[in-house]
């Protein structure tokens, strides 16, 4: 098969699939709507809208990760505020890296505990 076939195959393998999942998407609508028909027509309009306002397009997404909005945020201000303190913040997560305590004794009599 030459290029041409392949691509042309591949074309009507990928419209046979969507028409495949509209005839089941519709069907399963169909089915939904004798239980709730109210909440069907809700999922199909915010389907079938055009343009959604609670996502960015991938331009203004862009110029969002750019600019410096973790540290304007008043809610990511606070929870960086919260945990600052913590032991987590600036240390990797590797076991390797967490320091014993220098006073044992304390691990040791709970472990004394646990074994009686």
């Amino acid at each position: 098969m030459t290029v041409a076939q392949w691509a042309w195959y591949s074309l009507m393998i990928s419209g046979e699939e969507e028409a495949s999942y509209k005839k089941e998407l519709n069907f399963t609508e169909y089915l939904a709507s004798f239980i709730n028909s109210d909440a069907v027509k809700h999922i199909r309009s915010m389907r079938d809208a055009k343009e959604d306002k609670r996502f960015m397009s991938d331009e203004e997404f862009g110029k969002f990760s750019e600019e410096d909005w973790h540290k304007a945020d008043d809610f990511v201000k606070t929870i960086k505020d919260k945990y600052k303190n913590t032991n987590n913040i600036g240390r990797s997560r590797d076991p390797r890296d967490i320091r014993l305590p220098k006073n044992l004794s304390n691990i040791l009599k709970i472990t004394k505990d646990n074994t009686d």
